[in-house]
């Protein structure tokens, strides 16, 4: 059961960082960096995290 912390950490992480995003990108090029960073980090915790559980 890592996936859903990941996707918690991966969501709250890209909210946070979107209202920094927008200021620099139009709106559409802002969805796709988040929605690439998005599955990049919840990708890397989720690894990290079943690393850590030694599965």
């Amino acid at each position: 059961m890592t996936l859903l912390p990941a996707i918690a950490v991966a969501a709250t992480l890209v909210y946070w960082l979107s209202h920094f995003i927008g200021q620099y990108f139009s709106e559409l090029a802002t969805q796709i960096i988040s929605l690439l960073l998005f599955v990049v980090v919840m990708v890397a915790v989720n690894t990290l995290m079943k690393n850590l559980r030694g599965d």
